[in-house]
């Protein structure tokens, strides 16, 4: 005869289901959640990181470049430097119904010459529209009279700084910013290794698969490069909202203000304002 199975055999044999029933660990969750938005920062964000990357690695060099292309333009002639209000007056002649010059960019090597910044009055309101002249300091003539955003280094610069959108695409690449740092604090926290797997980690498998070794490279200069990559965060993100920062800054430092009024006078300011 067949026995029926006890009340303990049932409960026994029905025990792994409930066990299988149980949710999975709050580990895996979250873990699934960062790696959902590391992902889409990626594909949303990646463009942007890598267009702003390129125009920055250009800028670096961007008074080399300029030159480059417009040495005539740009390259001063031998002999010894004028007094400089001659040079500002110099500057002065290509815009002598405009104010005064804003800023004077001095000279970074030998051959390097003035560059005076004049705001255009015609411009609109909400409408920066600035003339850059560069002025020969042997001989105080202006060499050149560029709007910028036009050629090619101030094109390559507005592009980093704003995607030419004005002030919108300067928010934009301010808030990027943030997406970076999360990216990066998410792609830290997915590399973090269990006990004991630290060597794993830290590893490249040359023998695996092709994705695999895709996945090696990512992880691996994503790590090595997570430092750099968030001081380029943090500080482009302080480009574009320089007073979030300094109000953020005012609650652990004291941070002076300074009315332009109450600075001592230069010598360039002297010479600006003759």
């Amino acid at each position: 005869p067949v026995r029926a199975p006890s009340k303990t055999s049932r409960s026994q044999t029905s025990a792994p289901t409930a066990v299988a029933a149980l949710p999975q660990p709050a580990r895996k969750v979250w873990k699934k959640l960062w790696l959902n938005l590391h992902l889409y920062i990626g594909l949303v964000a990646g463009a942007l990181f890598v267009l702003t990357s390129l125009t920055g690695s250009l800028l670096v060099f961007y008074k080399t470049i300029d030159e480059w292309l417009n040495p005539e333009q740009l390259i001063r002639t031998a002999g010894s430097d004028q007094s400089l209000r001659d040079i500002v007056a110099g500057a002065r002649t290509m815009h002598p119904d405009w104010s005064p010059p804003d800023t004077l960019i001095f000279p970074l090597h030998d051959r390097d010459t003035f560059h005076a910044w004049f705001k255009d009055p015609a411009a609109a309101p909400t409408e920066e529209r600035w003339h850059v002249v560069a002025v020969d300091p042997s001989t105080a003539r202006p060499l050149s009279d560029r709007q910028w955003g036009v050629f090619f280094v101030s094109f390559i610069y507005e592009l980093h700084q704003e995607l030419l959108l004005g002030k919108p695409g300067e928010i934009l690449i301010g808030i990027m910013a943030i997406f970076l740092l999360v990216s990066i604090g998410t792609g830290l926290y997915l590399w973090c290794p269990a006990p004991g797997k630290l060597r794993r980690a830290l590893s490249f498998q040359s023998g695996g698969s092709p994705i695999r070794r895709h996945y090696d490279v990512h992880k691996l200069t994503g790590l090595a490069g997570a430092i750099l990559l968030t001081l380029l965060a943090l500080t482009g993100f302080y480009l574009e909202f320089p007073y979030a920062v300094t109000s953020v800054v005012r609650w652990f430092s004291p941070v002076r203000d300074t009315a332009p009024e109450l600075q001592p006078q230069s010598e360039l300011q002297a010479a600006v304002s003759k």
